[in-house]
């Protein structure tokens, strides 16, 4: 299941980032890293609002559509 289909406030584990080097060298330094728990919290005007660590972020859905994930 990819990050933008999973369900709000349910923890789900990151399998796999998107290929792009760029994209996933940013995705980490956000703390999105493969074997990392994050939680969906929320969707906002086209963006996914997950709960990575203490602090919240953004993404885009096509972004979120990028990265594997499983319950």
């Amino acid at each position: 299941m990819t990050l933008a289909l999973s369900p709000l406030n349910k923890p789900v584990e990151i399998l796999q980032n998107p290929i792009n080097s760029d994209a996933k060298r940013r995705l980490e330094t956000l703390g999105i890293i493969v074997g990392r728990r994050v939680l969906p919290v929320g969707e906002s005007a086209g963006s996914l609002i997950l709960k990575v660590g203490d602090s919240k972020i953004a993404l885009n859905k096509s972004t979120a559509m990028q990265i594997k994930v499983k319950l």
